[in-house]
């Protein structure tokens, strides 16, 4: 669901001020593209951006798993084991719930981790 905040101000006809939070079922989730986890406080964990429930899994170029979340708060920080990866693609597979809470929907891409 999206979360849309509607405000109405109405001078002449005496309400001055009503907010209502109108919730819109969306399909989608959106994965950026390429993050840069060198320290300097920009874009330095990878976030999915969306609202119900998932799973993410990214996946090295090998095919080993070095990521899996199902948490929107749940970044990942570009390490695997402890470990710091180097600039590289990665692929990411998401299975998602639709607006009915089935788990049908899909995404694949790549990331560009970038040093």
């Amino acid at each position: 669901m999206m979360r849309v905040l509607l405000i109405l101000v109405l001078i002449n006809l005496c309400l001055l001020l009503q907010a209502q939070c109108i919730h819109t079922p969306i399909d989608d989730i959106y994965v950026p593209n390429a993050f840069s986890p060198n320290g300097d406080g920009v874009n330095d964990k990878l976030f999915v951006y969306g609202d119900g429930e998932f799973i993410l899994k990214i996946f090295d170029r090998w095919g080993e798993k070095v990521f899996e979340s199902r948490n929107f708060d749940k970044g990942w920080n570009g390490r695997y084991k402890g470990r710091l990866l180097n600039s590289n693609v990665f692929v990411y597979y998401i299975l998602f719930c639709n607006r009915d809470g089935i788990w049908n929907k899909q995404k694949r891409g790549s990331i560009m981790l970038i040093m």
